[in-house]
């Protein structure tokens, strides 16, 4: 955990990716394991391969384990964020959906949401690209 963790605050997503993959394979209900492999595959630009990770955290949650409010709410934002720049923006309305109705306090979600809305923008979407047969307006950035 060490290495991969060092790996990772020192930017090394590719070789904190390799470790935390290892480390989450040997201990699959690891919480931590599980988010920063996500984490990891995110900040490489590898969306789709990150969405297994942070559904994996979700349903762990599911099954009991508690994951911190903060931690909950940075695995949605990111999962959210995945799917829609996977173009699955329908996982991504679902997901922010629930979100707003677990967590009705955190504004985020509202806005994530509100971007999925937003003209067909899924969040993550790059804003300076214009969303092929809609109309140019004023992107959520």
């Amino acid at each position: 955990m060490e290495r991969a963790s060092h790996e990772f605050a020192g930017g090394n997503y590719a070789e904190a990716e390799r470790d935390f993959r290892d480390l989450s394979t040997a201990d699959p209900s690891n919480v931590d394991f599980c988010a920063y492999l996500g984490h990891s595959l995110f900040r490489q630009q590898k969306y789709a391969a990150a969405i297994a990770p942070y559904e994996k955290l979700l349903d762990l949650e599911r099954q009991g384990k508690a994951l911190p409010e903060r931690t909950r709410r940075i695995i949605v934002d990111q999962l959210a964020m995945a799917y829609g720049i996977s173009g699955q923006a329908s996982k991504a309305h679902e997901l922010l959906e629930k979100a707003v109705s677990r967590d009705p306090e955190y504004p985020l979600n509202y806005y994530n949401l509100a971007c999925v809305f937003a003209g067909g923008r899924r969040p993550g979407q790059d804003v300076n690209k214009p969303e092929p047969g809609i109309p140019s307006q004023r992107p959520c950035a």
